[in-house]
């Protein structure tokens, strides 16, 4: 089952009376409030995007940002069904997973001697 996202809504003005209708898009700045940072993660899930639009209203970032989380959970879901782990028996059995190490960074130490020739110059 694909999860579709609903077709986004737009406000427009009929003699003076608004009147809500659907849009041929969402907005740039409507995907970047819902938290979607490259435009290209937008067109390659198939969302329409209207690049002439500027408006942007908060039931189209609230329709945008449950389809990514409906995403967010598929996606995290199907990887565990790949790895043949069950979400039940993973909860319970932390201790057994392989832990990553972070690599350490580099830490330079400045000499007392540099610093002090900064300040001295730094004031002249």
């Amino acid at each position: 089952m694909e999860t579709k996202i609903e077709k986004p809504i737009v406000q427009t003005f009929h003699r003076g009376v608004p009147k809500a209708r659907n849009g041929r898009g969402y907005s740039m700045n409507e995907i970047f409030q819902a938290g979607v940072v490259n435009l290209q993660v937008a067109l390659a899930k198939d969302i329409p995007v209207d690049k002439l639009r500027t408006s942007s209203y908060p039931k189209n970032i609230e329709n945008l940002r449950k389809f990514f989380g409906q995403l967010r959970t598929k996606a995290k879901t199907q990887s565990s069904i790949e790895k043949g782990v069950d979400r039940k028996d993973s909860a319970t059995d932390k201790g057994t997973s392989p832990k990553r190490k972070s690599p350490k960074k580099q830490t330079t130490k400045k000499s007392k001697k540099s610093t002090l020739k900064k300040i001295i110059s730094k004031s002249d």
